[in-house]
C-alpha cells in the first residue's frame, strides 16, 4: 500500500518509479536514453538509492512511456491495463525435483521464462513446495491415515501442522538470527505459503484436517512433550497451559483410499489455484498471448521425492506434470561438496555418496507414470532444441519466450560452465570410483 501511495504521489511531479530487474529487453536502450536525460537533482537522488543497493530508479517521464519500458507499473491508463480473468484459466502443477545437485532450478528457470509459467518465488524469500515430501508432510501423513491408529493420530496430524508453519512463514534474517543461528545459515526458514495464497493457507490447512476428523478428544499426553528440551517444557506450562489445551487423542473418519486421495487432491488445488489467483491478480498484463492462454503452469521446485514421484501424484490435481532432473553424478559428487556443511544433499565420504545416489536412482528409474518426464541436465544444456521438444509434448504446450524475461533466469552459456567440473578434481581415484559405479549414468567423459 506505500508503495502504491508513493507512485500516485511521484506522479503529481510527472515522475515514475522502475525497477531495474524488470526493465523489458527490447525497451533497455530506450531506458537508458531516458536514465541520461533527467535533471542534475534526480541523477544525484538514483545515485543514493543505488549507494543503498536499491533496484529502483526515478524518472521524469510519461506514465504511458513507463508502462512500455517496465510492465506492472500502476496506471490510470485504460488503454494500457489489461487484466486477467483467473477464473478463465486451468491450473496445471508442474513439479520439478531432483536428487540433489542436479540442476533442477535450471529447469524452473528455463520453464519460467516461457508464456503462461509461473514462478511464485516471493522477492527477497527462498521457496521450495515441500509440504508434500518432508519428513511429516502430506506423504507421510496420508500413509499414518492407512492405520488411522487412535493412539498415534494425533502425533501425525501435529507433525503435519508443524509442518505448515514452516511452509506458511516468511523466511527471517535479522539481529537475532545472525547471532544465533549457525554461522552457515544466518536466517530463519520459511516458504511463505501464506503470503503467496493471500493469507489462506491456514484457513485451508484447518478445513483439510476437520476433513479428516472423526472424534477429538482432550487428553494430555506425555508424547506432546517428545521433542522438547526440559527448559523447552518448563516455558511450555508456563504458558497458559498452551499444550494441555491443545492436546487430543483423535479417531479418523474411515475412508477409501480414493477418498483420501480426493480429500488430500482437493486440498492441494485450493492452494495451487490461490497461489495463481494471487500472483495474476498483483500484476497488469500486457501481451496479449498471456491474456488469450487458457493454461496457466505453476511451478513447484523441489515438490516431490524422485523416488516417491508414482506415490505423489496419487493425491496431486490430476493434471499434474513432474519433471526429474539428473545429472553426470561425478558433477552431483562435487556440487555437494562445495555446498556449506549444514546444507550438504550428500556425505563427503564417496563410497557412502555413490550408496545413497544409486539407491535414489535405481527407485526412480522404476516409476514408469506418464506424468512423469525425466530430464538429463546436461542434455537440456548441449541439446537444447531436442530437449524443449520433449518438454513440449509432454507439457502440451509449444513453449514461446516472453520478451520480459527472456535471458533474466536462464543462460545456456553460464549453465555448460557448471558441466564437467570434475575433470579438474585432483583426486581422480574417487571420480573413478563413481564412475565405475554408475557407466551408464556418465554423460561423457
Amino acid at each position: 500500500m506505500i508503495k502504491k501511495l508513493l507512485k500516485y504521489f511521484l506522479r503529481l511531479f510527472d515522475i515514475e518509479i522502475f525497477n531495474k530487474v524488470k526493465i523489458q529487453n527490447s525497451k533497455i536502450s530506450e531506458f537508458e536514453i531516458l536514465k541520461n536525460n533527467q535533471s542534475k537533482l534526480l541523477k544525484f537522488t538514483n545515485k543514493f538509492l543505488k549507494g543503498l543497493n536499491s533496484d529502483h530508479i526515478i524518472l521524469r517521464c510519461e506514465p504511458k512511456q513507463a508502462e512500455l519500458i517496465q510492465p506492472y507499473i500502476y496506471s490510470n491508463n485504460p488503454d494500457i491495463k489489461k487484466f486477467c480473468n483467473t477464473a478463465n484459466y486451468e491450473p496445471i502443477p508442474v513439479v520439478v525435483s531432483g536428487f540433489g545437485a542436479t540442476g533442477s532450478s535450471s529447469v524452473v528457470h528455463f520453464l519460467r521464462e516461457h508464456i503462461g509459467f509461473i514462478d511464485p518465488k516471493p522477492k527477497g524469500n527462498t521457496f521450495e513446495f515441500r509440504l508434500i515430501k518432508d519428513p511429516g508432510g502430506l506423504v507421510d501423513l496420508r500413509r499414518s491415515l492407512k492405520r488411522n491408529s487412535y493412539w498415534n493420530n494425533y502425533a501425525y496430524i501435529q507433525d503435519y501442522i508443524n509442518q505448515t508453519k514452516l511452509n506458511s512463514r516468511l523466511s527471517k534474517r535479522n539481529l537475532f538470527t545472525k547471532i544465533f543461528w549457525p554461522s552457515e545459515l544466518k536466517y530463519q526458514q520459511g516458504f511463505a505459503l501464506a503470503k503467496l495464497t493471500n493469507d489462506n493457507f491456514e484457513n485451508y490447512t484447518n478445513d483439510f484436517i476437520n476433513d479428516l476428523i472423526d472424534v477429538r478428544h482432550k487428553f494430555n499426553w506425555w508424547n506432546h512433550y517428545r521433542n522438547l528440551s526440559f527448559y523447552q517444557e518448563l516455558i511450555e506450562h508456563l504458558k497458559s497451559k498452551k499444550i494441555e489445551d491443545d492436546s487430543f487423542l483423535i479417531k479418523v473418519k474411515e475412508f477409501s483410499k480414493d477418498e483420501i486421495d480426493l480429500i488430500f487432491s482437493n486440498y492441494l488445488n485450493k492452494i495451487f489455484k490461490s497461489i495463481i489467483d494471487n500472483y495474476v491478480k498483483n500484476f497488469f498484463w500486457y501481451d496479449d498471448k498471456i491474456i488469450t492462454l487458457k493454461k496457466k503452469y505453476l511451478l513447484l521446485d523441489q515438490g516431490v521425492l524422485p523416488e516417491e514421484a508414482d506415490e505423489t501424484l496419487e493425491i496431486l490435481p490430476k493434471e499434474t506434470k513432474v519433471i526429474i532432473v539428473s545429472r553426470d553424478p561425478r558433477d552431483v559428487y562435487l556440487s555437494s561438496l562445495s555446498q556449506n556443511k549444514l546444507a550438504r544433499n550428500f556425505p563427503n565420504n564417496v563410497k557412502d555418496f555413490c550408496k545413497i545416489y544409486a539407491n535414489q536412482y535405481k527407485h526412480f528409474l522404476k516409476q514408469k507414470n506418464k506424468n512423469i518426464l525425466h530430464v538429463q541436465f546436461e542434455k537440456l544444456i548441449f541439446e537444447n532444441e531436442r530437449e524443449t521438444e520433449r518438454l513440449e509434448k509432454f507439457l502440451d504446450i509449444k513453449l514461446l519466450k516472453n520478451t520480459k524475461y527472456d535471458g533474466k533466469f536462464f543462460s545456456l552459456d553460464w549453465s555448460r560452465s557448471r558441466i564437467g567440473k570434475w575433470k579438474n578434481f585432483g583426486d581422480k581415484d574417487m571420480i573413478n570410483y563413481i564412475r565405475e559405479n554408475f557407466p551408464n549414468e556418465m554423460f561423457y567423459d
